[in-house]
């Protein structure tokens, strides 16, 4: 990876400034700061500098401290240590990647920290968290990996820089930059409805960024038990609870607006059902299907989508998604697939189309007489085989309780993180006639998810030390004891020198490739 970016890193640019009136060029950027995202209006910038924390990439993530960047003189001011994610920001309308986010006049940004939003004023340099006293959680509560979890997102800005929209998990939340006022935009009715509400954006015009005030909130509502989805329609500063415009057992995308007409255009899907493109009004009341892409599926057996509750063995009620055959009969028994990856429960209304890949394709089996089940997973950090277990075959279970499985025909299939807890299961149960582990990952606490290291050495011998004791005194409890990035880089992994010999880095990738 280091040759491949090489070439970059010698041709790499950086950004400066120039100031026609007084004929000067102000360099932002240089080796210290290589990154720098300018506000809107250009007049200060966000910069990151990751060279502190280049080794964590290959056993955490990436982070950067950030600065806010004067234009005008090029002077820098430090507002955060260690920002999660790298550089990059979201620009003048205060969307898109990055940890930043500009408002549209250029004078805030807001960015998490991995609990909580905060603001910074680009003109002090002052930092204001908006979310610590709101009552409420800013960061995923589902996250079960162990690392800093992320946020739910940002709804956009006003144009005028006076607030900004925030999401928790189910409501939306109007709040000045400088911390004066929060108001829950949504009433808090998506906490008593249990769904989730996200600002949509429907106009994009790069020339007035930002939110219209004057104008309604559009919002897309996902009731997080049924998955059905809609819309709903809300006042800026909270004048009324959100009007309900339309909620189905669909899939429906986020609406883009005609630029001159009471337009809309969007699509819906269900798990048999192709995302067509639709066309409605501001009332959501009629949508007109107006594309038939995949007219060749009528041909075609399909499959049915639905959910059911479990659960697990520690007694955490979860859900799964079960596709039966388009011509299930209830008093008859059908071989059972199970597909594992986390959560997977909430594309029960999203189309499966026919495609290859490296799983199992729903409609594909469905089509041909199985049953094939996902069912959602939660762990207990250090132990995801365990966890695995423990959801897996209850959700099979709560199936086969209803009469229609073949129990002697029950397969597993899992890719990658799905493919190393198979590997698990099959090891600790006799209850999957065939199971099939797809590219699975190192089971060594260098792999607690996706194949980054969440844990180093030290704390996974940690946690076997306590169920045995006995291996304190081992070879691989003293692995514990070196730093996991030096292990990780190939920089500190010469594999010839003078060094080998005197028992520097390199001398020790024998005991890693050992392990």
């Amino acid at each position: 990876m280091q040759k491949a970016r090489a070439a970059r890193e010698r041709n790499r640019t950086y950004r400066a400034v120039v100031h026609l009136a007084s004929n000067q060029v102000v360099p932002l950027a240089d080796l210290t700061l290589p990154e720098v995202t300018p506000a809107g209006d250009g007049r200060y910038a966000a910069g990151f500098d990751d060279r502190a924390y280049r080794p964590m990439v290959e056993y955490d993530t990436s982070y950067s401290d950030a600065y806010i960047v004067d234009t005008q003189t090029g002077a820098r001011t430090l507002f955060q240590r260690k920002l999660r994610g790298g550089g990059g920001g979201g620009g003048g309308q205060g969307f898109g990647g990055g940890p930043v986010q500009w408002s549209p006049n250029g004078r805030h940004a807001v960015f998490f920290d991995g609990k909580d939003w905060n603001a910074v004023s680009a003109v002090s340099g002052v930092v204001t968290n908006l979310t610590a006293k709101l009552g409420v959680n800013f960061f995923n509560e589902l996250s079960d990996v162990p690392a800093t979890p992320g946020s739910y997102g940002i709804g956009g800005w006003s144009r005028d820089g006076a607030w900004v929209l925030i999401h928790d998990r189910h409501d939306v939340w109007q709040i000045a930059p400088d911390g004066s006022k929060a108001l829950n935009l949504t009433d808090g009715e998506g906490r008593k409805q249990n769904v989730q509400f996200r600002a949509v954006r429907v106009e994009n015009d790069p020339d007035e960024p930002g939110i219209d005030a004057a104008k309604p909130l559009l919002l897309r509502a996902e009731h997080l038990k049924t998955r059905d989805s809609g819309f709903f329609r809300d006042s800026l500063n909270g004048a009324a609870v959100p009007q309900r415009l339309l909620m189905g057992a669909a899939n429906y995308s986020n609406p883009s607006k005609a630029k001159n007409a009471n337009v809309y255009l969007l699509t819906a899907s269900t798990f048999s059902d192709f995302p067509d493109l639709r066309v409605t009004d501001d009332t959501f009341r009629d949508l007109r299907k107006i594309t038939d892409a995949n007219p060749q599926q009528k041909g075609f057996l399909w499959g049915k989508s639905e959910l059911i509750d479990f659960r697990n063995t520690d007694g955490v009620g979860l859900q799964a998604m079960l596709v039966k055959p388009e011509d299930f009969d209830p008093k008859k028994k059908y071989p059972l697939i199970v597909y594992i990856y986390e959560r997977l429960s909430d594309g029960v209304h999203n189309f499966s189309a026919p495609r290859p890949g490296h799983s199992v394709l729903p409609s594909f089996y469905a089509s041909r007489g199985y049953l094939v089940l996902m069912p959602d997973i939660v762990y207990t950090t250090g132990y995801p085989g365990q966890s695995a277990m423990k959801c897996v075959l209850p959700a099979i279970q709560r199936v086969v309780d209803g009469g229609f499985v073949d129990e002697k025909a029950i397969g597993i299939q899992g890719h990658s993180w799905g493919g190393y807890q198979i590997s698990y299961m099959v090891t600790q149960t006799t209850r999957f006639r065939a199971a099939a582990a797809g590219a699975p990952v190192i089971p060594c606490g260098c792999s607690q998810r996706t194949g980054t290291v969440r844990r180093s050495l030290r704390g996974m011998f940690a946690e076997i030390e306590k169920e045995y004791p006995h291996l304190r005194e081992t070879m691989l409890a003293a692995m514990g004891n070196l730093q996991p990035e030096r292990l990780l880089d190939p920089k500190f992994l010469p594999l010839d020198g003078p060094g080998a010999a005197a028992g520097e880095p390199a001398a020790l990738f024998p005991i890693v490739t050992d392990l």
